[in-house]
């Protein structure tokens, strides 16, 4: 998580639990949320194969997801090569159904990037 918000840490976006969430600080430009993925084998170490990651959007609050990025690379945080970006889109409003966002990737970080419209910026629920 690029910040925090009191204890809504990033950790909190990939625990299975959906009535919990991460929160970036307010009034944060360009926020992202990292999640360090496994390694796929003992033959490519620290780097995974990424081919689809799911985003569950957060009720009541669907309209914060808006626009948004998905990239996949090395290095925690990255949303510009050489990472690769696996989706640019906006999040359809007032929606809670989960997204999938198709991805044919390899890396050691999957990195959703958006920019903040207003003040807030809690995350959605990302699962790989």
């Amino acid at each position: 998580l690029s910040s925090t918000l009191e204890r809504y840490a990033a950790s909190l976006c990939m625990d299975d639990d959906l009535t919990n969430f991460c929160h970036s600080s307010e009034r944060v430009t360009d926020p992202w949320l990292s999640i360090e993925i496994a390694a796929d084998s003992i033959f490519t170490p620290g780097r995974s194969t990424v081919s689809y990651v799911w985003i569950v959007n957060r009720c009541p609050y669907q309209e914060r997801l808006a626009a948004f990025e998905v990239w996949v690379g090395d290095e925690q945080g990255a949303h510009t090569a050489p990472a690769r970006r696996c989706a640019s889109m906006v999040a359809p409003a007032l929606t809670p159904e989960p997204l999938m966002v198709a991805c044919d990737a390899v890396g050691n970080f999957i990195t959703v990037f958006f920019q903040v419209r207003g003040e807030h910026s809690t995350w959605p629920k990302c699962e790989c």
